[in-house]
């Protein structure tokens, strides 16, 4: 799939699904290259994850972090991404507990506020995290937010011989509902932030362990946060919501999230300076011990990156990564890309696929002489009768066709929490947000906002249907605060 050189720099981490590594690229030493063991290279994780890719990069948010590229190395899979200048919360947790002090709950909700806006954005293009942790939620030196490995526990269910991998992991973040086997949601989403946010601010779980969570069976329990006197009484009502053990009770939204937690800073001081989140990233990864391991690597020269079709022809390469057309089967819902509109490089091979496989099943049969045998038969009167009144039919669907499409448009409404401009396809629109029922043509669109003080900016592709009303509602992080 790619033509890119790489070579391997040091491993960063040591996994049993996958080795992380530091690599080079053109010249460029900031990436990172997941390689996953043979036994654990699987095709249907590497379709998911490429169509996530696909989806997220049309979002077009730097704290959505994307795959890049992704190929096979000597029967190995390879996933490829930037690397991210900061710490892991996972790695901030390692430290806070090194020196026993809780993270201030004014940067730890930034942090959450910030999160969750990412989130809602991939939300909005029908991307569901699934299997959020501390060690894939990023603060970067910039006091930013940078989240990872999305659709990893969808891809996890998709391939047949890693659905006992998930059950590994860091179940502690995870709602009680995906232990019990549901599949991953907007609700697992939030829980898993929430939960994050109080290990962080607390140095505690929220409740017992997963295990034991599975061995009791509690059901009544509303919530499994413990109360802390360190907290604000109103933080921890919105945490207690966060992780509540039914999912219809916690926030409809990321967005409903969101605003929750700007509202909480605006009555506590404010919104705390991205320079003081930097500062916290890089005091982190400063207290670190390298993490390059001396050990050697598995591919001491450069490399590229070889499609699927490619090396599933060379021996020892094992069938079950060799791609097959299938259908799509619906693995991120209400995306906005469908098939024949352009997408990027690494979810084109998808969408063949699903293309391929549909091409297959639909045939299409020649009109039979039955009708010739038929009309043969019919008196003359009566074929004219039924001649002209066809044609007086045809001509009425095809005048009501052309003025129903001289009619197809959708209707867009934006709101802001603040003042923001309005772009549709690159073209400003004259009235600010908030913009009511404002008319659009049929299709996929790329809308930006655009917060006129700060310059912040939300771009996303939408889908505009006929007649219908399409709602955005965006909340900026960095919004002047109200007197």
């Amino acid at each position: 799939m790619s033509a890119k050189v790489y070579s391997l720099i040091s491993r960063l981490e040591k996994g049993e699904l996958a080795d992380l590594y530091r690599a080079v690229r053109g010249g460029d030493h900031n990436w990172v290259l997941r390689l996953y063991h043979p036994h654990t290279t699987d095709w249907h994780y590497a379709n998911v994850v490429a169509k996530t890719a696909g989806v997220l990069r049309q979002v077009g948010d730097e704290r959505l972090v994307c795959i890049e590229d992704v190929g096979l190395i000597s029967g190995r899979l390879a996933l490829v991404r930037k690397l991210i200048e900061g710490c892991s919360l996972g790695q901030l947790l390692k430290k806070l507990r090194l020196t026993d002090t809780a993270l201030s709950w004014h940067l730890g909700v930034a942090i959450l506020a910030d999160a969750a806006g990412a989130l809602e954005l991939a939300h909005r293009a029908g991307v569901v995290h699934g299997a959020l942790t501390a060690g894939n939620v990023f603060l970067t030196e910039k006091g930013r937010i940078a989240l990872t490995d999305f659709s990893a526990l969808t891809a996890f269910n998709i391939a047949p011989r890693l659905k006992v991998m998930p059950l590994k992991g860091r179940n502690r973040y995870r709602a009680h509902e995906i232990l019990k086997g549901n599949p991953p949601s907007i609700q697992s989403d939030i829980y898993s932030l929430g939960a994050i946010a109080y290990e962080m601010l607390t140095l505690r779980e929220p409740g017992e362990s997963s295990q034991q969570r599975r061995e009791h069976g509690i059901e009544d329990a509303d919530t499994q946060l413990r109360v802390d006197q360190r907290l604000p009484s109103r933080l921890e009502e919105i945490l207690r919501k966060a992780v509540h053990r039914n999912p219809e009770r916690r926030y409809i939204s990321c967005g409903e999230f969101l605003a929750t937690l700007y509202s909480f800073l605006a009555d506590n001081g404010g919104m705390p300076p991205t320079e003081s989140l930097g500062k916290v990233a890089l005091e982190s990864v400063q207290s670190q011990e390298p993490l390059y391991s001396p050990d050697p690597l598995p591919f001491p020269g450069p490399f590229t990156l070889t499609d699927y079709g490619e090396e599933t022809t060379q021996p020892g390469v094992e069938e079950k990564i060799r791609p097959r057309a299938q259908p799509d089967r619906g693995l991120i819902p209400s995306s906005p890309i469908s098939p024949d509109e352009p997408v990027t490089e690494m979810a084109q091979p998808v969408f063949q696929a699903a293309r391929s496989s549909l091409e297959t099943h639909v045939q299409v049969r020649a009109l039979e002489p039955w009708a010739k045998r038929m009309l043969s038969t019919v008196p003359y009167k009566w074929m004219l009768i039924v001649t002209g009144v066809f044609a007086i039919a045809v001509g009425a669907l095809v005048g009501f066709w052309f003025t129903d499409e001289a009619d197809s448009v959708g209707y867009l409404s934006v709101s802001a929490n603040t003042s923001a401009a309005v772009y549709i396809d690159g073209k400003k629109v004259e009235k600010k947000a908030p913009l009511e029922n404002y008319p659009v043509g049929v299709g996929v669109h790329t809308i930006e906002v655009l917060a006129i003080h700060t310059g912040e900016k939300h771009l996303r592709k939408l889908q505009i249907q006929r007649g219908q009303v399409d709602k955005i509602e965006e909340v900026f992080l960095y919004a002047p605060k109200g007197r």
